[in-house]
């Protein structure tokens, strides 16, 4: 099992409780970290003060791994200690710039960001979508300060999301829409079963790209072989 003594698992969440504990399991399955900080009995109003002003103060260890009900570690061997070196990394996207990382939904901080953040809500508010707000408005003022923000290409094998790069099995993803990308049909059914209300009303472009890509299984596994480790 892959050892993280540096790194605190993080899963706060108000909704899809059943799946948010099930990604839960599979990174505690695939991983042995230093620290795991759960918070679940919050209201969807209190999630992002918690998130971004209480949680950095109660970190030890030096990054923290968020994920979602939707995000999960698939291939632990994709890990290198170089993702350590940064202060923020997630899935990169599809921009042409300098400002192409990442996606939040499941992403790696250092507690030094996490912290400066907590401690100036005046000059760097947290808006909605936040890794947006984030790496994309505050990113060029957080490089200047000195913050470390990973390069896509180091991004790509530690998350997939929106870009997906045949040669490259990532160490995690985010999104439901890559649900067949990194499970097989038992695993796909088992998520399924525990769709909710909250899912089923607020991800229906989610749902249509799940359906597309579910339906191309045998293709994907093909042509991709990015299934987590022990669904091969």
């Amino acid at each position: 099992m892959l050892n993280l003594p540096n790194v605190t698992l993080v899963c706060v969440y108000t909704v899809a409780h059943d799946l948010h504990r099930l990604a839960i399991e599979d990174c505690l399955r695939r991983v042995r970290f230093g620290d795991v900080l759960v918070k679940s009995d919050l209201t969807s109003e209190e999630y992002a003060h918690f998130f971004h002003y209480q949680m950095p103060k109660l970190i030890k260890t030096t990054h923290v791994l968020s994920i979602q009900w939707d995000s999960w570690i698939t291939n632990p061997s994709a890990w290198t200690d170089e993702f350590l070196d940064y202060d923020y990394i997630g899935a990169p996207w599809w921009y042409n710039d300098d400002c192409n990382v990442g996606n939040s939904g499941f992403c790696l901080r250092s507690k030094r960001l996490i912290e400066f953040i907590a401690d100036h809500p005046d000059k760097f508010p947290i808006g909605r979508p936040e890794d947006h707000t984030l790496c994309r408005i505050y990113g060029p003022k957080l490089k200047e300060l000195g913050f470390r923000f990973a390069p896509s290409a180091l991004a790509q094998r530690f998350s997939f999301e929106c870009v997906i790069d045949p040669t490259i099995r990532s160490f995690g993803f985010h999104a439901m829409r890559n649900f067949p990308y990194v499970l097989d049909e038992a695993g796909l059914a088992r998520r399924e079963a525990l769709f909710d209300e909250y899912v089923r009303r607020t991800q229906p472009d989610q749902f249509r790209w799940l359906r597309r890509n579910a339906a191309g299984l045998n293709e994907v596994y093909g042509k991709l072989g990015i299934m987590c480790d022990d669904q091969h």
